[in-house]
């Protein structure tokens, strides 16, 4: 029989205990009316105890979640990873280039300071000459501090905190500042913390060694991928992958990264054995999805509320899937200005309705009200109508490099609870893993370059259920979620990753681009 869980007792489940103990007591000895209730003394020795007791309940149970790898946090986890040689990984610098174009030849000393506009410092790693003609020399800077907060936007400007000779006093950065990482939180160290256990394979370079010693190797590697024998016997192939940060769903890893993790699994596999590490490569897709959402408020008949936020939804998808893939989501066809737009729909809309568009730059939600709007192509059977519309919000994006809605972004009607669906669709993305090296036409490797760990155990890469199932458990309103695009029409096999076009590669891994909901 299966142990029950430990559940805590509340004071008054105790004193209840405790009280219906002593009545049974009392009437075993002949006492027929026993007088335990509230004033008695009796019911007052069981109200302390049970308070005394209270917390012993509650401190066993915290106790017991502490030293369980699934629900340990802070210092317990801490102490978990060090029993099993792990280590929390700590925050990480920045890395960046400048290119200074000094007037002369100019000496650029090592450790030279710089400051980014909110005055954070950053230093050159390694000094030399820097040249005062094309090409101009290019110098390796990192940030003084840790953290994300020191990552920046290509085009930066920095000030000098003292200008080498016959350099202007402020300089652009060449390129973006990346690989800026906070310290490791309890959610990802308890997520690497049972990869290790899932992995009994742990020495002698079975693949669980080599996954940890990579994951080890820097701050900015969130997780790593082994694909034993990818190369065939006597290979093992590598690839780490970053954290996925909010508006910047692209887990690629620095080129600083790659080499330490180099440098950590050739140091400790035998010579005979090729490895290969590389980063993952990004692949974007487009997904829309069918929601069956509860009815407005003042549709016919009336709906509950807390779904679809029109009586009738504007624009719309056909709710049968057609022959016709270009009707199963709704894209902008011509783009005027940022509030004056051609879109696609099967019905027709009305001024009023709310339509939605997701910018891809920083997954921020825009929602706006249809002003005018003209039916330029009549929907007809499979095909989509076409309208010109103009909104009272223009479908330009928010955050510190906001997008505007282009040709062949999608629309769609608003709902109550949009941002809660957006959200579990980018926190599935998240959970990602890259896919497969090779295919299964080649022979004689697989399965023993499957990559590991295996997409069921963790890391999934398909665009499949998972996606669906997030956004049904998004909200109680949420009745059903289906795919009516997947990257392409829906299939009975979920779109995976490309392979890379050498096995040299690295592997590909999903990110969002474009994401749309629709009534079912």
């Amino acid at each position: 029989m299966a142990k029950p869980p430990l559940a805590a007792r509340t004071r008054d489940q105790i004193r209840t205990d405790i009280l219906r103990t002593m009545t049974y007591g009392y009437r075993s000895r002949g006492v027929s009316s026993p007088n335990t209730g509230y004033g008695s003394d009796d019911y007052v020795w069981a109200q302390a105890a049970a308070t005394e007791i209270e917390p012993t309940y509650a401190n066993t149970q915290a106790a017991a979640d502490a030293q369980m790898p699934d629900t340990s946090s802070d210092t317990d986890l801490d102490r978990l990873l060090g029993v099993v040689g792990l280590a929390r990984r700590a925050a990480g610098p920045s890395t960046g280039y400048i290119q200074p174009q000094p007037t002369n030849a100019s000496s650029m000393p090592t450790g030279a300071q710089l400051t980014d506009p909110n005055g954070n410092p950053f230093q050159v790693v390694t000094g030399g000459t820097a040249a005062s003609s094309v090409p101009y020399t290019i110098f390796t800077i990192q940030s003084v501090g840790v953290g994300t907060a020191t990552n920046l936007p290509a085009g930066t400007v920095m000030k000098w905190v003292n200008p080498p000779p016959y350099m202007a006093g402020t300089l652009t950065l060449y390129g973006a500042a990346s690989g800026g990482v906070d310290a490791e939180t309890d959610d990802a160290a308890r997520q690497r913390l049972l990869a290790y256990y899932s992995s009994v394979q742990t020495g002698g370079g079975a693949w669980g060694q080599v996954q940890s010693l990579a994951q080890s190797s820097s701050p900015e590697i969130a997780a790593a991928f082994v694909y034993p024998a990818a190369n065939g016997p006597g290979t093992e192939h590598v690839a780490v992958m970053g954290y996925w940060k909010a508006t910047n769903y692209n887990p690629v890893v620095s080129t600083q990264s790659v080499n330490l993790a180099i440098s950590a699994v050739q140091n400790q596999l035998p010579e005979y054995v090729e490895s290969v590490i590389t980063t993952v490569q990004a692949t974007p897709a487009d997904l829309a999805f069918q929601l069956l959402l509860p009815a407005a408020l003042n549709a016919i008949p009336a709906g509950t509320g807390g779904g679809w936020v029109d009586a009738s939804p504007f624009p719309m998808v056909r709710t049968v899937a057609g022959t016709a893939a270009t009707n199963q989501r709704c894209r902008v066809l011509t783009v005027t200005t940022s509030t004056s737009l051609v879109i696609e729909s099967m019905v027709a809309g009305a001024i009023g309705q709310s339509i939605s568009w997701i910018d891809k730059s920083t997954f921020s939600l825009v929602t706006a009200k249809v002003v005018t709007i003209t039916e330029t192509l009549a929907p007809s059977g499979s095909t989509m109508g076409q309208y010109t519309i103009t909104i009272d919000t223009p479908f330009v994006g928010a955050g510190a490099s906001p997008g505007t809605v282009q040709v062949n972004d999608y629309v769609f009607p608003a709902c109550a609870n949009q941002a809660n669906y957006l959200a579990a669709v980018l926190a599935t993305f998240a959970s990602s893993g890259p896919g497969e090296k090779l295919s299964s036409a080649v022979a004689g490797l697989l399965p023993r370059a499957y990559r590991q760990p295996r997409p069921t155990v963790a890391w999934g890469y398909a665009l499949d259920g998972r996606f669906t199932a997030a956004l049904t458990n998004a909200g109680s309103e949420v009745q059903q979620a289906t795919y009516c695009w997947q990257n392409g029409t829906p299939s009975a096999q979920p779109p995976t990753p490309p392979q890379p076009a050498t096995i040299s590669a690295g592997p590909y891994v999903w990110t969002p681009r474009l994401v749309a909901f629709y009534p079912a």
